[in-house]
């Protein structure tokens, strides 16, 4: 199968796939071939998009199937499909169980979500990223925009292309959207998560898109984020520091760029937005207009974003001073500690220092190795 008639009419026939076989190549228009619920329109070169709605009941069961029918692994309905997914994940917050029928409150939203389901059949994809009258490609780059809400996160990200006449050509590649977890979280943690999310999905396509030099770009409307990424100086908590080593592993802190929210493409992954406004919103499908622009290398990087505030509830207190304190009380102790495995391990290290260093005093000899000294409670 191919979207050129020119390449097919070189195939021998019995090569040619079955809906191709009878057709005749010089009049006919090519048809549309089809994988799950992702159509590929050959005469256009378009991705569509085609579910079939099958009779299903308005309940917590009816919903996961319905959303899972949608198959789409490159992410580009993502902002739609989050919105049946925050739907869902109310009907699991609120305890539902999986064949009772949903609250009224929720069946309008549901209804209207499946009205719009049937909208997605109008959009149309160009699958080739470059344009054909493009030209010959001088730069390529890959921009990757994280945001997260209340409701929640995600990321996309976009190719820029320029060619040798200094034209550019901006599309989306790929797209992940996920809803915010059950437990509350704080919008810091979930922008770092986004932006996590961006690193992987970069270092993806880095692998997958065929281009000897590839420039990568971060951008985030999280200031928070980005001093945690730029300050190797401050120790943070586990959740923080985690996250922080693996975009540290995947990307370089000078990468990172800052966009105001309101041009920030990624508000629709982490928001939603219903079918009808997904087709017709240009800012998704071909980026922020200051990519289609000529730019300086900055981007508009902020200055000095790397400075944190110390008083940031993911900073951790330093256990370092350079004044010497001591702490009479054992319970004080103890509570620098995560579990009680570790309060008892470094309590038998001190206590084996403890008798190293009384029988140096004595001027005897060491304990063995096989001395180990253990703690009973």
């Amino acid at each position: 199968m191919s979207n050129n008639k020119e390449v097919l009419q070189s195939v021998p026939p019995r090569d040619l796939a079955k809906g191709l076989q009878d057709l005749d190549l010089v009049h006919d228009s090519l048809p549309v071939e089809r994988t799950l619920g992702v159509q590929w329109c050959a005469e256009s070169d378009t991705f569509q998009f085609q579910v079939v709605l099958s009779e299903r009941p308005m309940t917590r069961r009816g919903l996961l199937s319905t959303i899972s029918s949608v198959y789409d692994p490159l992410g580009l309905l993502s902002p739609f499909v989050l919105i049946g997914k925050q739907i869902l994940q109310e009907l699991c917050r609120d305890k539902s169980n999986w064949d009772d029928e949903i609250p009224e409150r929720m069946r309008a939203r549901w209804e209207r979500w499946l009205r719009e389901l049937c909208l997605l059949a109008c959009l149309k994809v160009p699958r080739c990223y470059k344009p054909k009258t493009f030209g010959h490609v001088v730069t390529a780059e890959l921009h990757n925009f994280s945001d997260a809400s209340q409701v929640g996160y995600g990321q996309c990200s976009y190719l820029r292309l320029i060619n040798d006449r200094n034209e550019i050509h901006c599309t989306l590649v790929m797209s992940k959207s996920r809803v915010a977890p059950i437990k509350m979280i704080t919008i810091p943690r979930l922008e770092l998560t986004a932006a996590l999310v961006s690193a992987k999905v970069n270092a993806l396509l880095q692998k997958e898109l065929e281009f000897e030099v590839l420039k990568q770009v971060f951008w985030t409307d999280s200031q928070i984020v980005l001093s945690y990424i730029n300050n190797s100086a401050r120790r943070f908590h586990v959740f923080v520091a985690n996250r922080v080593q693996q975009i540290h592993d995947l990307t370089s802190e000078s990468e990172w760029r800052y966009i105001d929210t309101k041009t920030n493409p990624a508000d629709y992954a982490s928001r939603g937005i219903y079918a009808e406004g997904l087709i017709n919103c240009k800012e998704w499908w071909n980026g922020p207009e200051f990519l289609w622009s000529p730019v300086e290398d900055n981007y508009g990087l902020i200055e000095n974003i790397s400075i944190l505030p110390t008083d940031d509830a993911e900073v951790k207190a330093s256990s370092l001073s350079t004044k010497s304190s001591e702490v009479d009380n054992l319970e004080e102790r103890l509570r620098y500690f995560s579990d009680l495995n570790r309060a008892k391990r470094s309590l038998a290290l001190c206590l084996r220092y403890k008798n190293i260093l009384r029988s140096k005093a004595k001027k005897s000899k060491s304990p063995t190795n096989d001395d180990e000294t253990t703690i009973q409670y």
